[in-house]
């Protein structure tokens, strides 16, 4: 029973750090991604 027991947690902590992983690239893709916009958005406001 306890076996099956620290099992469980282990595969829960392991989901959530995959999930939190996952989140974070994203978070770090968007901010390079929103980084490059807002240069490209200044450029654009210098033609203008």
């Amino acid at each position: 029973e306890r076996e099956g027991e620290r099992k469980r947690v282990h595969l829960e902590r392991g989901k959530k750090a995959m999930r939190l992983n996952r989140l974070e690239r994203a978070r770090k893709r968007a901010r390079e991604k929103g980084q490059r916009g807002r240069k490209g958005e200044k450029e654009k406001d210098r033609e203008r």
